[in-house]
């Protein structure tokens, strides 16, 4: 049985959906589904049903996958997790690490209307409220609350210091959206495999609501259940996409004040990184 020799760990809301749907459909890349958070929970207790614990239930997971160059874990707890790493460096060994970062403020804002699929009261959106959801939200997770998973600096660090830097490809947010053929030809020589054409950008976990309670919860509703891959199940998940971007609204801009007040938060944590990755980082400051 084998275990992942590439992982992306991170952080949440930064693309992590398109990022595994793309690389699925690699010639050389082997994908389990996404959001196992093994090693986040190994010999732990699951905080969800859908999360693994037992190695070999992790392992079976990779079965089949002896002819692939990687075999890829997309799980974004990773990269604030304390035991994550170790885990990782333990288990798996001297693997390859992606890691993609999103401005903090936008990445703060984006998981409140995350939130807000599950959580109807959140949609009639104010400053007050995005204000006292980022300063006093907590999970059942202590570490994956809104703000601690905007912090990157320490994470990345560990990142780079226990793996490498030759073997930690980190990217940006931004870039995916801006031009996603740049964006996926970098990981394709990090992990030095052929290019392949990228379909148009699409934001496969988009957050969007509607002010009919029954259309917002209707469309917002996770399944996790595998469902076959035929031609069926495409034809359904078309029509549902479809129905689901028409009916339901994308979320309002963030407002300059509220932005401040969150951006105040980090930006010593943003200071640490651009120090770390000797890059600039000013379009996260405004």
């Amino acid at each position: 049985m084998r275990l992942p020799n590439l992982i992306f760990v991170g952080a949440e809301k930064s693309g992590s959906t398109t990022i595994h749907r793309i690389l699925s459909k690699h010639d050389d890349i082997f994908t389990i589904r996404k959001e196992t958070e093994f090693f986040s929970f190994y010999k732990k207790n699951k905080k969800r049903h859908y999360y693994l614990s037992s190695l070999k239930e992790y392992k079976n997971l990779f079965s089949h996958s002896e002819n692939y160059k990687y075999r890829l874990d997309v799980s974004t707890t990773y990269l604030h997790c304390p035991d994550a790493i170790s885990n990782i460096k333990k288990l798996a060994g001297n693997v390859k690490i992606i890691i993609c970062l999103r401005n903090p403020v936008e990445r703060a804002y984006s998981r409140y209307w995350m939130s807000a699929k599950n959580n109807y009261n959140l949609i009639n959106y104010s400053k007050k409220k995005f204000i006292n959801y980022f300063f006093n939200h907590k999970t059942d997770i202590k570490w994956s609350n809104v703000r601690s998973r905007g912090l990157y600096s320490k994470s990345v660090n560990k990142f780079l210091k226990v793996f490498g830097e030759k073997n930690v490809l980190i990217l940006f947010y931004d870039d995916l959206v801006k031009n996603n053929c740049n964006f996926f030809e970098k990981i394709f020589n990090f992990l030095k495999i052929k290019n392949i054409q990228i379909p148009k950008f699409n934001k496969y976990a988009e957050s969007l609501y509607s002010r009919n309670k029954f259309i917002h919860y209707l469309f917002n509703k996770s399944i996790n259940i595998n469902l076959p891959n035929n031609k069926l199940i495409f034809f359904l998940k078309t029509i549902y996409r479809r129905l689901r971007s028409s009916l339901l609204h994308s979320y309002p801009d963030m407002g300059n004040e509220e932005r401040r007040i969150v951006l105040n938060f980090y930006l010593n944590d943003i200071k640490k990184l651009e120090k770390k990755l000797n890059k600039n980082l000013e379009i996260w400051k405004v």
